[in-house]
């Protein structure tokens, strides 16, 4: 599942950005899993993300993604998702992000407050 470029044929309503970040995730319930990978690429309705194993379709996750911007310069940030897996093909996924939030994590040998 290769990321789509340009807009031909594409019937997305929200752009697409190709940001490569370090994530973990995790699906609970009756078929438990988790595993670590990368985003391939995301928009505010969804993630394309590469893992370490496969992951089935229409399942519930969590992603936990390392924000590759920090907060003040004093903070790093994760970006929490719990979203569907919509398709499936391989080590890619695609998500459908049903609710999202930053939290911040502090940065190696900096305080998070000076």
């Amino acid at each position: 599942m290769a990321p789509r470029s340009g807009n031909g044929g594409d019937r997305r309503s929200c752009p697409r950005y190709p940001i490569e970040a370090a994530l973990e995730w995790v699906i609970q319930g009756r078929r438990a899993a988790a595993g670590r990978g990368k985003t391939i690429n995301l928009s505010s309705g969804g993630i394309l993300f590469q893992s370490d194993q496969a992951v089935g379709e229409r399942m519930q996750i969590e992603l936990a993604i390392a924000w590759p911007m920090r907060l003040n310069d004093l903070a790093g940030l994760t970006l929490h998702v719990t979203g569907r897996t919509v398709r499936s093909q391989g080590k890619c996924a695609a998500v459908r992000i049903l609710r999202c939030e930053f939290r911040t994590r502090p940065v190696a040998g900096r305080p998070v407050v000076p």
